[in-house]
């Protein structure tokens, strides 16, 4: 036989568990409640206080003043917003914007807008068929002609020393072929001028000597003492020796000139007042800037530079 159970008898919940659901309930309302009421009623009450006691205090206009602010407050929500605006749609100039991007059609090809393509500076012309010669571009560079230029160096090392003109040449500087541009000094060791002093006496010795000797013939000549032969003979070798001499001291003295070997221009200068140029060091470089050349590399072999041309850095072009 079954035998119901009686039914539990019903647990009447905690006041203390009531109350703590209906705070919870009104927590999530107001979470979920626009606070913009909350906020405009709160306003309006502490104005109505200051008000209250503006009113009491007999200050009539600054009441009225709080009375007209708390009425825009109150009015100010319903006098922006629209029922019928749907703010979550995007707006004309969105759309517009979206579909002025640079993005790549279904079909492969991309579209570029026109503030685009002008901050890339993309220019679009009309293309064209023909019949043109084949062209090959090159790196190249512009030289002097070997034939045209030239350089000046000290076959000696020596001082640098300017021109009778008392300036070096500078950069830029117009000069003929033959011009001297400066002068080396060979520098004198001090064992080289004690040897050198030494030969000088030596010279002059043997210059007295001859001297003396042809004197002697010549006052022997008439006598017949002498031949004419032992005379020219005495005057060929005191000559020799005198111009043994003379070059003698030209070595200390005379300094080598170095001159331009073709006309042109100074396209390089290292000369200074004073400076030590050691043998076979360039000094100038002379160009003539209506004989240049431009040279090319290529890996292959062309087959004609007859109507080869030539662009400059700023666009100019050059028949070759």
């Amino acid at each position: 036989i079954d035998v119901p159970a009686p039914p539990a008898p019903a647990v009447e919940p905690a006041p203390w568990h009531a109350g703590l659901a209906v705070a919870h309930d009104f927590g999530a309302h107001l979470r979920s409640a626009d606070p913009m009421p909350f906020l405009v009623g709160g306003a309006g009450f502490v104005l109505g206080i200051l008000a209250t006691v503006l009113m009491r205090a007999r200050r009539g206009v600054a009441a009225v003043a709080l009375l007209v602010l708390a009425a825009g407050l109150l009015f100010a929500p319903s006098a922006f917003a629209h029922g019928d605006d749907d703010h979550d749609a995007p707006t004309p100039m969105a759309a517009a914007g979206a579909q002025d991007l640079a993005r790549r059609l279904p079909d492969g090809s991309v579209f570029v807008p026109k503030p685009t393509q002008r901050v890339l500076t993309l220019r679009t012309l009309v293309t064209a068929s023909g019949v043109l010669a084949r062209t090959t571009e090159l790196p190249g560079r512009i030289i002097a002609d070997p034939n045209g230029s030239g350089v000046v160096q000290s076959s000696v090392g020596g001082r640098l020393s300017p021109p009778e003109s008392g300036l070096f040449p500078r950069l830029g500087s117009p000069v003929r072929k033959g011009e001297v541009l400066a002068f080396v000094t060979p520098p004198v060791q001090a064992v080289d001028v004690s040897d050198m002093r030494q030969r000088q006496g030596e010279l002059d010795q043997q210059i007295a000597i001859v001297a003396r000797r042809v004197e002697r013939y010549r006052k022997l000549s008439p006598g017949g003492a002498v031949s004419q032969v032992q005379i020219d003979d005495a005057d060929a070798e005191l000559k020799g020796l005198v111009d043994r001499r003379k070059a003698l001291d030209g070595v200390r003295s005379q300094p080598e000139a170095l001159a331009a070997p073709v006309s042109g221009v100074v396209a390089e200068a290292n000369a200074v007042a004073g400076q030590m140029a050691s043998p076979g060091a360039m000094v100038f470089k002379i160009v003539d800037p209506a004989r240049l050349w431009v040279e090319a590399l290529s890996f292959d072999a062309l087959a004609s530079t007859a109507d080869a041309t030539a662009r400059l850095a700023d666009g100019r072009r050059l028949e070759l």
